[in-house]
């Protein structure tokens, strides 16, 4: 059966399954534009891909909704006599540029596409060009995501004196690659690192690059503060992620997710909250709990309820908890390399 409304597609594009795509919010509209767009939201629920839809006047589904309103993708879009077909275009670089959900119904001529931009590699695209040094980190951080664990110890000592094992993708890190050595002195080439050696469970020296941009007296690990630095917000940030990632384990002020709290409050309101909520709703979307969650937030992330929430999630041994929290710390680490990232080349 041949499909309809795939123009536009690169040659090279590659299927993929619809258990790969991601949670996502839009509309389906058909090509002719003669009906009024088919509402849904997908999520990411356990193994499968759902979607929840809401019917223009002349788009009623065939049957009613089960009782939560959510069904798996191929058996909502059968109920509005839709096929599937998923498809990834890619640039000339082969890395995704952006995931479409192509939809065709079986009789045609009316076809529908859907933009879903909420896979990572899609989001990576979108952003600035990373230098070498990051995208080997994003490209490990593929097969290693980050976890919210019960925590990491720390020791407090200068980088010499570490012996922390990290992957060998951490062997060429450093403030100058991540900047390519076009350091202009505004502190977020160390920010940029510092999240690197964090998502590689190098806590330590994540801790030891950051804390002279934000903290105001010398440390043997961290050296002489760096007053009055661009990066001091950020730095903080990453601060406040070290600490929430230290977690349980008992540091130099109390344990990780105490000292956590501390630094978001040195941290204040941070530009990239709105783009952190957005990401922890779609997270959440079909899951009842998790939105109950969410909705707790207000109109901004807060981190001190997420710091909170992470914590309960560890102590209740909560898995389904622990992997949406997991899945949150994912996509706020890699907004706020974004932002870092796109600040140390503007500075």
């Amino acid at each position: 059966m041949a499909a309809h409304g795939l123009a536009g597609f690169k040659k090279g594009a590659q299927d993929i399954s619809s258990s790969s795509l991601g949670p996502g919010r839009g509309s389906l509209a058909r090509n002719s534009g003669s009906t009024q767009p088919l509402k849904y939201s997908a999520s990411q629920d356990t193994s499968n891909l759902v979607l929840k839809a809401e019917a223009s006047s002349d788009t009623k589904p065939q049957a009613q909704p089960d009782r939560s309103g959510f069904m798996t993708l191929e058996s909502r879009l059968k109920r509005y006599h839709l096929n599937y077909l998923p498809r990834v275009s890619r640039e000339r670089d082969q890395k995704p540029k952006s995931l479409r959900l192509v939809l065709y119904r079986t009789v045609p001529p009316a076809s529908a596409v859907v933009m879903l931009a909420c896979s990572p590699d899609a989001h990576a695209a979108k952003g600035p060009k990373y230098s070498p040094a990051v995208r080997a980190v994003l490209d490990y951080l593929k097969d290693h995501p980050m976890q919210l664990t019960s925590g990491t110890m720390m020791y407090y000592e200068p980088n010499q004196d570490l012996h922390t094992p990290l992957p060998a993708v951490a062997d060429s890190l450093s403030p100058a690659t991540v900047s390519q050595g076009c350091m202009k002195d505004s502190g977020f080439s160390l920010v940029v690192a510092g999240l690197l050696y964090l998502a590689l469970g190098g806590l330590d020296h994540a801790h030891n690059l950051v804390t002279p941009l934000c903290w105001g007296s010398p440390t043997n690990y961290g050296g002489k503060p760096v007053r009055g630095s661009a990066a001091a917000k950020d730095a903080a940030y990453v601060h406040a992620l070290v600490h929430r990632s230290e977690g349980f384990c008992e540091g130099e002020f109390g344990s990780g997710f105490s000292n956590a709290n501390y630094w978001y409050g040195a941290t204040g309101r941070h530009e990239i909250f709105p783009a952190v909520l957005e990401a922890a709703c779609k997270l959440a979307a079909g899951t009842s709990r998790l939105e109950e969650i969410v909705a707790r937030h207000g109109k901004e992330f807060d981190p001190y309820k997420f710091n909170s929430v992470c914590s309960q999630a560890l102590s209740s041994k909560d898995q389904k908890l622990i992997s949406f929290c997991s899945r949150v710390m994912e996509a706020e680490w890699n907004l706020l390399l974004e932002h870092s990232y796109t600040k140390m080349n503007k500075a």
